[in-house]
């Protein structure tokens, strides 16, 4: 079975996603004419922060540092797609967002 679960996805990692600087969530993305036909993708918070649990949740607090930013952190996944009307496959890279970390905002010159 291809499909992996939320909770599968991060199993060797722990809640890294969660207790990360930079936190992000899970968003799963299906492609029936693809192999794998299901990829997991990060969507970062908007905010940099010490995250902190409260009712069973994760919440970046503080507001985040100022000066910081969210960015995502990409790698390119190799797939195999197949042409609509054909049996043939063809090998696609996609770029997924694995995870996010925090930067320094950039500075801006005038």
């Amino acid at each position: 079975n291809l499909s992996t679960s939320s909770s599968s996805l991060s199993e060797g990692m722990g809640d890294i996603h969660s207790r990360s600087l930079s936190p992000w969530i899970w968003r799963m993305s299906t492609v029936p004419m693809q192999i794998p036909s299901t990829l997991w993708e990060a969507e970062c918070s908007s905010v940099c922060g010490f995250p902190q649990k409260t009712g069973g949740h994760t919440q970046t607090g503080g507001g985040g540092y100022l000066g910081l930013n969210a960015v995502p952190i990409s790698q390119q996944v190799l797939v195999l797609e197949r042409r609509p009307g054909s049996r043939c496959f063809t090998t696609v890279l996609r770029h997924v967002i694995v995870g996010c970390t925090c930067v320094r905002a950039q500075a801006t010159t005038t």
